[in-house]
């Protein structure tokens, strides 16, 4: 069986398209309908049906998809644990993030499984805006934000500007965090009005930031804003004022599952049915480096499975 007709394969069936799975493979329509009908006589099986808005998997071919999905991933995770062992020179990566604590899970499984002399592993904390601009500028490996529904279609079109391509590792509504010197510390929801009582910690304003719908007036949907705000520019420095004061923040499930352990617990807020993405931003056709790809893999495993 050829390695290459199953590869194309597995794209058709993600994009659900012979033409778009030609374009991202770089090989023309023809050439990949006759190694997936050299696939089908070989496997004796029919893999996909054409249909008004593209192709879709046959029985049989969900089956082979999920069978082949599997080999090329443990296929991949041999050939970085290869390229890890083979590094000569210092491995570096720097990640940023936006709207994130980062699991220390993540940081302590990328440190074991890349034990080697003068690692190097940067975190930049940075606004929306600025971290899409690192990884576009490769300053940064990767990028690590979340966005919500008011934000995700400027998002989207700076991505394809710059050249930026992004998975989403997970969806969730909005969680408000608060410490235990809150007085909401005990309660399981809360709700905009409850809020306007207390400080919210804020990042320094962005492009983002100007359009979340919170600050929208009139808007139906979220609250028009709280009026006591604390600005701060660091994560570190959002946890301490959240376990030292009254103040809560703005956040999501993620950043609620990292800051779990040390106290900090995660209010659903009445009437707000906002979703937010986690999304992980890399540059369009570039392949990672071996440290990129295991923290990326890592940083997948983690987040989709809270």
């Amino acid at each position: 069986m050829r390695y290459d007709a199953l590869r194309y394969f597995v794209e058709i069936a993600e994009q659900g398209s012979i033409n778009r799975a030609a374009e991202a493979l770089y090989v023309s329509q023809p050439n990949l309908s006759t190694a997936i009908r050299s696939l089908e006589e070989e496997l004796g099986v029919k893999l996909l049906e054409r249909t008004s808005k593209g192709v879709r998997l046959t029985e049989e071919g969900q089956s082979v998809y999920v069978r082949a999905k599997k080999a090329f991933g443990e296929l991949k995770c041999l050939e970085l644990d290869r390229r890890l062992r083979d590094y000569a020179y210092p491995l570096t990566l720097s990640v940023s993030l936006h709207g994130l604590f980062l699991s220390e899970d993540v940081l302590g499984r990328f440190c074991r499984e890349t034990e080697c002399d003068g690692r190097v592993l940067c975190i930049e904390e940075a606004g929306a805006e600025q971290a899409l601009g690192d990884v576009a500028a490769s300053r940064t490996d990767l990028g690590a934000l979340v966005m919500n529904d008011w934000q995700l279609p400027a998002f989207k079109r700076i991505a394809a500007v710059r050249s930026l391509t992004y998975e989403c590792v997970g969806e969730s509504p909005p969680r408000i965090l608060v410490g235990c010197h809150s007085p909401l510390y005990r309660q399981e929801e809360t709700t905009a009005e409850q809020l306007a009582g207390y400080p919210q910690l804020l990042l320094p304003d962005d492009y983002f930031s100007a359009l979340d719908g919170r600050y929208r007036a009139g808007s139906p949907r979220r609250p028009q804003g709280f009026p006591r705000s604390i600005v701060v520019n660091s994560g570190q420095g959002m946890v301490r004022l959240l376990k030292s004061s009254d103040a809560f923040l703005y956040a999501n499930k993620w950043a609620a599952a990292d800051l779990r352990a040390g106290g900090i617990r995660a209010l659903t807020l009445a009437g707000d049915d906002t979703r937010q993405r986690l999304l992980l931003v890399t540059r369009q056709r570039e392949t990672l480096s071996p440290p990129a790809e295991l923290f990326r893999r890592l940083f997948c495993e983690h987040y989709r499975a809270l």
